[in-house]
């Protein structure tokens, strides 16, 4: 591998940036520099897709089911409506637009909205409908493209770190099956399905440290695989993605890029007079 790539899985979005390995156009190209390299900047593609993270998604996807069964925004009371993405032994009451997922309240209604939403745990279901979002026929007229005839690389010869998803693929035995050979996007196949098929106490059982306004597990891996593969086009037989246990966060990569922005270099440092024989001092102690 030439290089090092991130996809980035929020709430609201979904944002991938690697350094393509051959020439490509200007478009998504985000300078990167380090101190002390003499061969300028690395130039990042870095792309975001707003309306495409996990909680973006699972509203538009909810809100295609409603128009599926002829409802618009303003005849959602007293709506009932089967969900494939939700257990098979649950039932939210949530508000129209939210759907009892939000990435800005803490507490979205799943007791007494007006829209009752009944679990089916049906993955195929809910893949066709991931699928939905992503799909389209927007002209790619500079190509390669992702998604919505955006412009993307290659993703050739770039090894990717899927940022923030260690827990729940430990958790969903993803990880296992990739320590036995399986691919993340080939074990995300075997085991969403399985996933999706659990009854609610279960999933509470397995995955109680969940947050109580995010997305139902069965949700987020559908999404995850159908996003990954569907939309920035990874092979499922593609061994380029991996996570990394408390990697990474927001942060540190804010802080990495202001420091590095100028090529710094750390030269030699000579004790002053003054500080000379303390330091001698501390040697021979």
């Amino acid at each position: 591998y030439t290089t090092v790539g991130a996809v980035d899985f929020g709430g609201g979005s979904v944002q991938i940036t690697f350094v393509p390995s051959e020439t490509s156009i200007l478009s998504g190209f985000f300078p990167m520099h380090f101190g002390g390299a003499n061969t300028g900047p690395l130039h990042l593609y870095s792309k975001s897709y707003p309306m495409f993270g996990y909680s973006d998604s699972w509203q538009r996807a909810t809100q295609h089911l409603l128009r599926a069964i002829g409802r618009n925004s303003g005849q959602m009371g007293g709506t009932e409506m089967d969900h494939p993405c939700l257990p098979s032994d649950v039932t939210w009451h949530v508000d129209p637009g939210e759907f009892g997922v939000s990435a800005i309240s803490q507490h979205p209604n799943r007791n007494n909205g007006s829209v009752a939403l009944r679990g089916t745990g049906d993955f195929h279901r809910c893949q066709a409908l991931a699928e939905r979002l992503i799909a389209d026929d927007t002209t790619c007229y500079q190509p390669p493209c992702s998604l919505l005839g955006v412009y993307q690389p290659e993703l050739n010869h770039s090894r990717f770190v899927l940022f923030g998803e260690h827990a729940y693929l430990l958790q969903w035995e993803v990880t296992a099956l990739m320590r036995n050979g399986h691919t993340m996007l080939s074990a995300l196949r075997t085991q969403v399905p399985r996933l999706c098929s659990l009854p609610n106490t279960t999933q509470r059982e397995l995955f109680e440290t969940r947050k109580s306004n995010q997305e139902p597990p069965c949700w987020r891996g559908t999404w995850m695989l159908t996003f990954l593969m569907k939309g920035l086009h990874f092979k499922e037989d593609s061994a380029d993605l991996r996570t990394i246990p408390g990697c990474c966060e927001h942060t540190l990569g804010q802080a990495l890029y202001e420091i590095n922005f100028f090529p710094y270099r750390f030269e030699d440092v000579k004790l002053s007079k003054e500080l000379l024989p303390m330091a001698q001092s501390s040697q021979t102690s």
